[in-house]
């Protein structure tokens, strides 16, 4: 997908939070992206980054995770939080991936109605999973 942008992503560092939660996971997506970004801004600032995710397991979830569309060139906004809920693939997890880090990048989901692509399913798609 971000190939045609000339775009890699790679992961650089990976902070695994086992003993406890630095922020409440709770509550909307929105909420929860708020108080990572205040996170990231206090505790981050000292490692080189250009765009931070936070991953989170859920059993049962109503949406799939919140980002800053088009913000990724502003280090203050260029963040996200993605939700991996119990029902779903890796393979469908790395659609909402690409998914958000797109929105981040300034993408929108693709009208079903006036979007073509050459494969089966553009990634955009909100169908794409």
């Amino acid at each position: 997908m971000f190939s045609q942008l000339n775009i890699t992503v790679m992961l650089s560092s990976l902070e695994i939070w086992s003993d406890q939660n630095k922020i409440s996971t709770s509550g909307h997506a929105d909420e929860i992206l708020q108080r990572f970004l205040l996170w990231k801004q206090k505790l981050l600032f000292q490692r080189s980054h250009d765009m931070t995710y936070l991953l989170i397991y859920r059993n049962h979830s109503t949406y799939v995770g919140a980002t800053y569309h088009g913000m990724a060139c502003d280090p203050k906004f260029a963040t996200g939080i993605a939700l991996y809920p119990k029902k779903i693939t890796v393979e469908a997890f790395s659609v909402v991936m690409a998914q958000l880090l797109g929105i981040n990048l300034g993408l929108t989901y693709d009208d079903i109605y006036n979007c073509y692509c050459p494969g089966p399913t553009c990634i955009m798609n909100p169908d794409a999973m």
